[in-house]
């Protein structure tokens, strides 16, 4: 698992290539992440923090699908 704080938002064209195909779970705060090629986007709302998916079939990854009830959004 990589996490990318949205003071380090530079870094993520580089992220995005490096773990490309590979099984890393790639997690962050910036917005848009998840639409930019990021698989979890952590977004807060009303002061609670929930979070967006987005499952990159080429990871390998698998997300339980208990948890992709409580997604705000799946991209897929």
């Amino acid at each position: 698992m990589v996490f990318i704080d949205a003071n380090s938002r530079d870094l993520t064209c580089r992220l995005f290539l490096a773990v490309d195909n590979k099984p890393i779970l790639t997690v962050s705060d910036i917005s848009g992440f998840a639409v930019q090629g990021g698989m979890i986007q952590i977004v807060e709302q009303d002061k609670r923090l929930f979070f967006n998916i987005n499952i990159l079939e080429a990871s390998g990854l698998d997300i339980s699908s208990q948890v992709l009830k409580l997604a705000l959004e799946v991209k897929r």
